[in-house]
């Protein structure tokens, strides 16, 4: 089966500081958009990327027609996300 993903880039260098904020950004727009949607997402780290991971074709069609409202690099950089726990 095949697996629909989606990478983004986390950045390198200060001890991993940079890496960890951008993730932690990115995992609170995972859960906003879960809980919005309704459908979930799962994510692996590989070296300095963070793999999105979705369960079949059609949720990854709605991450991709919702990616502009949820994860483009301004909203993850500089809106912070709501909270979820």
């Amino acid at each position: 089966m095949p697996e629909y993903t989606d990478t983004f880039n986390l950045p390198s260098g200060a001890g991993g500081m940079g890496a960890g904020m951008k993730y932690s950004r990115i995992k609170d727009r995972m859960m906003e958009w879960s809980h919005d949607t309704g459908l979930n997402i799962d994510y692996k780290i590989k070296g300095y990327n963070m793999i999105l991971v979705f369960e079949n074709k059609e949720d990854y069609a709605v991450y991709q027609m919702t990616k502009a409202d949820y994860f483009s690099e301004e909203k993850i950089n500089s809106i912070p996300g709501r909270r979820f726990k």
